[in-house]
């Protein structure tokens, strides 16, 4: 089961700044990136639901556990490779678990919509 969730501010690939809610836990881990939010983060849009976030592969060493964990920006130690391991919470036992990071995730779109082709036999005449 996932921690508490709370809103973070993202950097998207383009430099634009959003709203995010994610695991709160996760994302104030050790070189994700993420703060909690300012005063001024507070006027921010969230994310497009199109957009998938940038994320890095937590393995555990042990036991076939993977975690997805996301990065606020791509200037953050675990998204630059600068980190090889990351402590989380682990679910199970609500103790702290070193994770090795593994594969990094770019930013994408899932799908664009295109209003013209939705009805094109609709015509007002």
């Amino acid at each position: 089961m996932a921690g508490s969730l709370s809103d973070f501010k993202y950097i998207d690939n383009s430099g634009r700044a959003w709203l995010i809610r994610l695991d709160r836990s996760n994302c104030l881990a050790t070189g994700t990136g993420f703060v909690p939010l300012q005063q001024a983060d507070l006027n921010l849009d969230y994310l497009p639901r199109n957009i998938e976030l940038r994320y890095v592969v937590a393995k555990h060493p042990t036991r076939p556990i993977k975690r997805e964990i996301y990065c606020a920006t791509t200037t953050c130690p675990l998204w630059r490779g600068e980190q090889e391991t990351i402590t989380l919470v682990d679910y199970q036992d609500k103790t702290n678990q070193v994770f090795n990071v593994g594969n990094r995730i770019q930013e994408r779109k899932k799908y664009t919509a295109k209003v013209l082709d939705t009805y094109q036999n609709d015509s007002p005449t």
